[in-house]
């Protein structure tokens, strides 16, 4: 098992966020989020504000599918697939 590093936090917070944006992308929703506060040497990769960020689309997403709307998920395999490979690399 590959030990934990203060990068893998970083990795993890980019790919969240990647997601979310991607996302919202996808599906004309406001992407509305502020650099991560956290110090790069002690992020864990999640914190109060991206549970708030993921919290807000959820909610869009819900509404959408209360509106009988499709959801856009295309492209999230390829952000996952990117994250994995930034983990194998010294």
């Amino acid at each position: 098992m590959k030990s934990q590093n203060k990068n893998d936090g970083i990795l993890r917070c980019e790919m969240f966020r990647a997601i979310r944006k991607r996302l919202c992308e996808n599906n004309d929703i406001p992407y509305l989020e502020e650099e991560c506060p956290a110090p790069s040497d002690s992020c864990i990769g999640t914190c109060l504000d991206c549970d708030h960020w993921l919290e807000r689309l959820n909610t869009h997403i819900e509404l959408r599918l209360q509106d009988g709307k499709d959801f856009d998920y295309s492209g999230i395999d390829e952000i996952y697939q990117s994250y994995l490979n930034s983990l194998s690399k010294p």
